[in-house]
């Protein structure tokens, strides 16, 4: 099972990772081709923010098990440790749900937006909803899987 999500984690990663290389690299192309040949890809700008949200819902779930997500710990460093540890579990189961349903709904909108192409490339719609539907069912395994971490004291 750690087999597994190892696998899976890595190729969030190496995704991701790809995504954000292709995406400066076609934004680089763009701006060549526009000032220097006056001749601008009309379908580069598209590409370039579709590849940013994939890169910001893949990139998500890495930060999750990284430990690497942002919070607000003002109020909760005056608690107990204790409790500290059973709020940020009892949030993470929270955050999970949430993040299940939203899922859910994003994979709605692949199957509503699937017929449907994107403007400049004939390509299905559905490439913008699948990275949420990806992204937040990874979230949800994540939030589930560091709880032990939380709950050892590893999750600094």
């Amino acid at each position: 099972m750690r087999k597994g999500f190892s696998i899976i984690d890595w190729w969030f990663e190496s995704i991701t990772v790809a995504a954000f290389v292709l995406a400066i690299g076609i934004m680089f192309v763009q701006i060549i081709s526009r000032y220097f040949f006056q001749s601008p890809f009309m379908w580069a700008e598209e590409i370039a923010r579709l590849l940013f949200v994939w890169i910001v819902y893949l990139g998500v779930p890495v930060a999750i098990k990284r430990h690497a997500n942002i919070a607000v710990d003002y109020f909760i460093q005056y608690l107990p440790e204790v409790m500290n540890k059973r709020l940020k579990v009892v949030l993470y189961i929270v955050a999970a749900a949430f993040s299940l349903i939203i899922s859910y709904f994003g994979m709605l909108m692949i199957l509503e937006n699937m017929h449907m192409t994107i403007r400049t490339l004939p390509i299905s719609q559905a490439v913008w909803y699948l990275p949420i539907v990806l992204g937040f069912l990874m979230m949800a395994i994540n939030f589930i899987r560091v709880i032990p971490d939380i709950l050892t004291g590893q999750d600094e």
